[in-house]
């Protein structure tokens, strides 16, 4: 049986680790997690558990029900390249975007959200009474679950509101997203409720999912990693002006009116100084950018779940509970080594390996072929090309413990 979790973002106090341990390890892949008041629930081989964010008893089996619950019908098609989960929890029940439509599931039945005019109904997210999504206007919607009526409209200015990498929304109505700028990077963009144009508080590479909860911003962001993301919380208030990119100032310069010429002087006139620069991301330390929890880098995150304080997310192959910062992966359940591997095309057999995160100094890497293994070693944060044996090639990462995981 599939289980689907339907994520139920709280607000809650802030606390930190009774074990001190900044980031766990929970499980390997599996579905989850989902912070839910003081436990974070999970699945992992076809079971269900529960388990205390801080002190409480230990992890326990637990039925399937409640926000870990099977969904029946069966979640029909949705979309492959979803920027949002396509099962949601809401304040009405549980909702899906399948088929094409955002659905109210209760008592076995599905019934049809109206949606905001022009919304793309796979780029939905609900929490509590409310629903968001954006328009080809260049805004986001905020409407009322219940009613389809909007709220309240939060304008993206010269941002696309087409193509976005991530949308959250919380209870209270909210909202961040991550948008792509045109020149490779994104923004993150942060409206308080009752807000109507956004704000950037973030910038960088490889934006995705976000998560809201407690007026405080989880993203998924590559930024100063050469591979590989990582999931970073900001707390809005506390961001200095991050700017925008040069892609933006470009689009909101070129939709301004034009100003006519003035005439030619009949001398040279010195030229203005040009205004200062926004200060960039990287010019700006942690605290500047407002930024509260930074978790160890890694391949790729594949959900997130957040309650203003605590942090749960997932990756292709373990499942996370994060307190505070950390830059390495905890031990427990699940390998500690982060590679990205990649074969190359050529005469001879080569394998690009990034070393993406590592309990040591290097990620060590062993690629087995046609009978033959070899074992090599990348620098953590550095990527390196390897000869490698031909055949049919296996490629797996294996922890100073000697733990051993596969990876291709």
């Amino acid at each position: 049986m599939r289980v689907l979790i339907a994520a139920l973002l709280v607000s809650a106090a802030l606390c930190s680790s009774a074990s001190g341990a900044p980031v766990r390890a929970l499980a390997p892949a599996g579905a989850g997690p989902v912070i839910y008041g003081n436990t974070v629930w999970f699945e992992s081989g076809g079971d269900v558990f529960t388990e205390p964010l801080w002190g409480g008893p230990p992890r326990t089996a637990a039925a399937p029900a409640g926000v870990l619950a099977p969904l029946s019908p069966p979640l029909g098609e949705s979309s492959p390249f979803a920027v949002v989960d396509p099962v949601q929890s809401s304040d009405l029940g549980v909702v899906t975007l399948e088929d094409g439509g955002v659905w109210l599931r209760r008592d076995g039945r599905r019934v049809e959200i109206a949606l905001p005019p022009g919304a793309d109904p796979s780029v939905v997210a609900v929490a509590g009474g409310l629903g968001v999504a954006p328009v080809p206007e260049g805004a986001l919607v905020v409407f009322d679950l219940r009613s389809g009526v909007e709220v309240r409209q939060v304008s993206l200015g010269a941002l696309d509101p087409v193509n976005l990498d991530g949308l959250a929304l919380s209870p209270a109505g909210d909202v961040a997203a991550s948008v792509p700028v045109g020149d490779g990077t994104g923004a993150l963009v942060w409206a308080a409720a009752g807000e109507s144009r956004v704000r950037v508080i973030a910038r960088g590479e490889r934006l995705g999912r976000v998560a809201v909860a407690g007026r405080r911003v989880a993203h998924v962001t590559g930024a100063g990693l050469r591979e590989g993301v990582r999931v970073v919380v900001v707390d809005p208030a506390a961001v200095h002006d991050v700017g925008a990119s040069a892609a933006t100032r470009a689009r909101g310069a070129a939709a301004a009116p034009a100003t006519p010429a003035a005439p030619t002087p009949a001398a040279p006139t010195p030229a203005a100084p040009a205004p200062a620069a926004p200060a960039t991301p990287a010019a700006l330390s942690p605290a500047d950018r407002g930024e509260i929890l930074r978790g160890p880098a890694v391949y790729d995150v594949t959900s997130l779940s957040f309650d203003g304080a605590w942090l749960g997310f997932s990756t292709p192959s373990c499942l996370y509970v994060a307190s505070a910062s950390a830059a390495t992966l905890p031990a427990g359940p699940c390998a500690r080594t982060e590679i990205a591997a990649e074969p190359l095309r050529g005469d001879a057999p080569r394998l690009r390996v990034a070393c993406i995160n590592a309990p040591a100094r290097t990620c060590r890497v062993r690629a087995s072929a046609g009978g033959r293994t070899v074992t090599r070693t990348v620098r953590r944060g550095q990527a390196r090309v390897l000869s490698v044996p031909r055949g049919r090639l296996q490629v797996r990462t294996v922890d100073p413990d000697g733990r051993v995981a596969r990876v291709l």
